[in-house]
C-alpha cells in the first residue's frame, strides 16, 4: 500500500446492509459507541452514499432491517465508531498511513450466502460497486 498510491479502496463483507466509514475507533476510553469523525468526513459521507444509494436494497424503505439494527435513518450508511469500535481496522489505518480513503461495505444480510443467491447479490451490489470506482474521478478522493 505504501508503494503504490491508491486512493479508494472498499473491503467487502456481509452478515449486514450498510457501508461504514472511519474512524472505526472511538477517542474516548469510556465510550464504545462514539460518532468520531476524520478530518475528510463529508467525503466518506459521500462515498459512503454514492454506494448505499445505488444499491438495489440498502436504502429501500420497504426492506426489514437485516439483524437489530436499522441503518434506514442514515441512508444506509454509519460512522464506524458510532456503530461498535474496531482498534487498529483497515479502514483506519489506510486513512492515517497510506492517504487512501477506504470503506468497509456490508453487501448483504447472510454472512455466507448459499451458491444459488449469489447471482442476485450481484446484481444488488453491480451498480453500487461501478459507481464506487467511479468516484476516484470526483476530484474529492485525491490526496494534494
Amino acid at each position: 500500500m505504501e508503494k503504490i498510491p491508491f486512493v479508494l479502496g472498499g473491503n467487502l463483507q456481509g452478515g449486514e446492509l450498510v457501508v461504514a466509514y472511519p474512524y472505526d475507533m472511538v477517542r474516548s476510553l469510556w465510550k464504545t459507541q462514539d460518532y468520531t469523525p476524520t478530518p475528510d468526513d463529508h467525503v466518506f459521507r459521500w462515498l459512503a452514499y454514492s454506494y448505499a444509494s445505488t444499491h438495489r436494497l440498502m436504502t429501500d424503505a420497504r426492506r426489514r432491517a437485516c439483524h437489530t439494527e436499522d441503518f434506514q435513518k442514515e441512508d444506509g450508511t454509519v460512522n464506524g465508531a458510532s456503530w461498535h469500535t474496531v482498534a487498529g481496522s483497515i479502514n483506519d489505518f489506510s486513512y492515517l498511513h497510506t492517504n487512501c480513503f477506504e470503506l468497509s461495505i456490508y453487501v448483504g444480510c447472510d454472512k455466507y450466502p448459499h451458491e444459488s443467491e449469489l447471482p442476485e447479490e450481484w446484481e444488488n451490489n453491480r451498480e453500487s460497486l461501478i459507481v464506487f470506482m467511479e468516484q476516484v474521478f470526483d476530484g474529492r478522493t485525491t490526496p494534494e
